[in-house]
């Protein structure tokens, strides 16, 4: 796939002509143990897919590199099936961003207030660096190696609520080991996590 003025950080994929899941990649997970990148879904609660074949294969200069996408139910490239995706650029490879209690890789880019990142969870209240710059105002979360909800935190959503990406709830107060919260976004630094 072709056409970008840049090399994406972070593709959202999505089949259009017929069911399927959506399809989440980004630079700073990197690839898996197979040959494509190490991918989420964003419908069920899964864990992080690591050794998918048949799937996103690089992420280059002006779009990325799909491969035939025949041995898995994940359609991302079938024959006759039409697709759309979306990219967002980052800052490209991530470094250690040390500003909160819990380290990230982070790759962030300022101006466009765009951010990818990874930490390892202490199962404490903790906070963790964005590299934003600024206060975001939408923040998703997913536990890449538990099967928990997407967690989603947005600047309008009320005070100490979260919304869950693969639910059809209304806000919620959830908090705890399974779910956690994302508390109020309001730190050009970091994000609080409880």
């Amino acid at each position: 796939i072709t056409g970008l003025d840049f090399q994406p950080d972070f593709v959202w994929i999505k089949v259009r002509s017929t069911a399927g899941s959506h399809y989440l990649v980004d630079s700073v997970r990197g690839l898996g143990t197979g040959d494509s990148y190490r991918a989420l879904y964003t419908e069920g609660a899964a864990v992080e897919y690591t050794a998918e074949n048949d799937q996103l294969r690089s992420l280059n200069h002006g779009g990325f590199t799909l491969d035939d996408n025949t041995d898995n139910s994940f359609y991302i490239n079938r024959s006759s099936d039409t697709y759309v995706a979306w990219c967002w650029k980052a800052g490209g490879t991530a470094v250690t961003n040390n500003d909160g209690t819990i380290a990230t890789q982070v790759s962030a880019n300022q101006t466009a207030g765009f951010s990818v990142l990874t930490y390892t969870g202490t199962g404490a209240d903790g906070t963790i660096g964005h590299g934003l710059g600024k206060v975001p105002a939408f923040v998703i979360i997913k536990n890449r190696d538990r099967a928990v909800e997407w967690i989603v935190k947005h600047h309008k959503l009320n005070s100490g609520h979260v919304i869950y990406l693969n639910e059809q709830d209304t806000q919620n107060t959830a908090s705890g080991s399974n779910n956690g919260i994302i508390n109020d976004l309001n730190n050009a630094s970091t994000l609080s996590l409880s």
